[in-house]
């Protein structure tokens, strides 16, 4: 392709919403040069309106309060398709993509991945109240008590980013996720000033397994009796199936441990 078409075709495919880095990758050319093109194109643009009349540079309020309203309605919106609407909405104001991408910034605005949160019945949350408020109750000093959690990693899972304020909650800015697809498994413990070692599993977790591959090999009591002092420390499991009742502890506290 000569420089007119590899040109046309970058303007085309942006205009289309696709990235420098999809651009590039489709064309088969590098990111620099999409960069050039299109900062030439805007170079071009500058230069036309100039002639004909340049449009009001003032970012106003009111597209401001336009702009965080678009965003919010759809997170995953690129600032070059909002540009396009606010242009449709305010003509006599410049609304080029790097201009609302600098207002979705002034807004407190981040390009990143959704918050999560797991889908809960209301059994589960009853269940969680209780807890808190039973340990409020008891005044549980935290700094002796020691979480432990596993973490599931999916293969090939969808990843997708959206535009959302730090502080934000509202429903628009969470993924739920199911449990689905190929796994592994990482488990690990925390407390205060204390760390177990990461131990991963590639395969599903009883009782057994759960005694011998992850609380043997983390050494969670040798370290805790270490930091806390000799049994003067709580273990807070998560309750998962595969968790050992208070007699199968007697197996884990050996000296097989150290």
């Amino acid at each position: 392709m000569n420089n007119q078409e590899i040109r046309i075709n970058i303007l085309s495919l942006r205009n289309s919403g696709y990235s420098l880095r999809q651009i590039a990758i489709h064309l088969d050319i590098n990111v620099s040069k999409v960069r050039y093109w299109l900062r030439k194109w805007e170079d071009e643009k500058r230069i036309t309106n100039k002639k004909t009349g340049p449009k009001n540079n003032k970012i106003t309020q009111e597209l401001k309060n336009f702009v965080e309203q678009e965003t919010k309605k759809n997170r995953s919106m690129s600032s070059l398709a909002l540009s396009k609407k606010c242009q449709e909405m305010f003509p006599n104001l410049s609304c080029s993509e790097t201009s609302i991408f600098r207002i979705r910034k002034s807004l407190k605005f981040k390009y990143t991945p959704p918050r999560i949160r797991q889908c809960l019945n209301d059994l589960q949350k009853d269940k969680r109240l209780l807890f808190a408020n039973h340990h409020k109750s008891l005044e549980t000093d935290w700094k002796t008590v020691i979480f432990s959690d596993e973490s599931w990693f999916y293969l090939n899972q969808k990843r997708r980013k959206i535009w959302r304020m730090r502080n934000e909650y509202d429903n628009s800015v969470w993924d739920e996720r199911k449990k689905f697809g190929k796994k592994v498994m990482i488990w690990g413990g925390i407390g205060y000033r204390l760390q177990t070692d990461l131990i991963i599993i590639d395969s599903s977790v009883d009782t057994e397994t759960y005694i011998h591959d992850i609380i043997r090999k983390s050494k969670i009591i040798k370290k805790a009796n270490e930091q806390y002092g000799e049994w003067e420390w709580i273990f807070q499991q998560d309750g998962a199936r595969h968790t050992p009742q208070k007699n199968q502890w007697i197996i884990c506290s050996t000296d097989v441990m150290y």
